[in-house]
């Protein structure tokens, strides 16, 4: 008896059932499979790090572009354009309340008593250039009087036979002219006395518990988290 054509035909379905198994599961395997390269000034960009049901894409590839959410996009160029505002923590609050006093933060002087906390940016280095003594120096047992020098410290007059360096052409004419000048070099970097609204404030990576950060003495009580 000849059954061979029925165990042929009988065999085919699970043949091609398999078949198809292994074709879905390539399939799935490509998808999975992102060829990633350098973005050229030439190349467009585009998606976004925010799904429309608002979830997140940070850490991978956007499912609404060519762009990425993870840390190499700057590397490659390929960085969604809300990457930042979606996927980076900010390490600044622009909405902070702050004391209104000059604080020096990691040399830099900014307005508030945040620092840079508040998103500020320094207005310039603490103490300055004007702090830095002046270079000259009074020579000789005359009495020619050459002006009024900043030592570093305090206002000095400065006398000799001959004034020798670069700020000779820089000396004040009197002492009350040079304090003026440096009145900010001498005042206290902190002032217990100011009344600083009850809010943890983050300065210098230092956890302050209020929002003069250490512009009112206090002691950091740790690390910003």
């Amino acid at each position: 008896m000849r059954l061979w054509p029925f165990v042929i035909l009988s065999l085919l379905p699970t043949t091609f059932a398999a078949c198809a198994l292994d074709d879905a599961t390539s399939d799935s395997s490509d998808e999975e499979i992102v060829e990633r390269k350098f973005i050229g000034k030439g190349d467009h960009v585009t998606g976004s790090c925010i799904a429309p049901n608002d979830a997140l894409y940070c850490g991978g590839k956007s499912k609404l572009g060519n762009c990425w959410c993870d840390e190499a996009c700057s590397t490659y160029g390929d960085c969604c354009s809300d990457y930042t505002q979606a996927c980076v923590t900010p390490t600044c609050d622009p909405t902070m309340i702050c004391a209104q006093v000059l604080t020096c933060v990691d040399g830099k002087m900014y307005p508030t008593g945040c620092g840079p906390s508040n998103c500020d940016d320094p207005i310039g280095p603490c103490g300055g250039d004007d702090c830095a003594p002046q270079d000259a120096k009074g020579t000789g047992l005359c009495l020619a009087y050459f002006g009024v020098k900043w030592n570093g410290s305090s206002c000095v007059g400065l006398s000799g036979c001959s004034c020798v360096g670069s700020d000779c052409d820089e000396l004040y004419d009197s002492n009350v002219e040079c304090e003026a000048a440096h009145q900010s070099c001498n005042e206290p970097s902190c002032n217990p006395s100011l009344i600083c609204t009850q809010v943890l404030t983050c300065v210098g990576g230092k956890l302050y518990p209020t929002g003069c950060g250490p512009a009112n003495c206090d002691e950091p009580i740790g690390a910003c988290s």
